[in-house]
């Protein structure tokens, strides 16, 4: 008999967070004077015109946010809020 969970997802994740560090990695290699806004990484890397869950999106927001605060730890990039309410802006140290 399987073993069975409420708090189990319902679903597969499309994006881990490895992914998410190696698309961050890259932006950050690729275009070292510029500066992301957060949303940026989860709208680009979504799933264009489907219909996702809430809990999806909530899942893909975790990934890129434990992505950047990764590599925040590492010194590999920097996370700094902006003016605007729930908006971060990432970019190199």
């Amino acid at each position: 008999m399987p073993k069975e969970s409420i708090f189990q997802p319902s679903f597969e994740p499309r994006l881990s967070v490895q992914d998410a560090l190696a698309w961050w990695q890259r932006k950050i290699r690729d275009h070292p004077e510029s500066t992301w806004d957060l949303v940026e990484g989860v709208m680009s890397l979504s799933p264009r015109g489907s219909l996702q869950s809430l809990t999806q999106r909530k899942a893909e927001w975790a990934a890129h946010l434990s992505a950047v605060l990764e590599l925040e730890k590492r010194g590999e990039l920097c996370l700094r809020q902006l003016h605007l309410p729930r908006t971060f802006a990432v970019d190199r140290p």
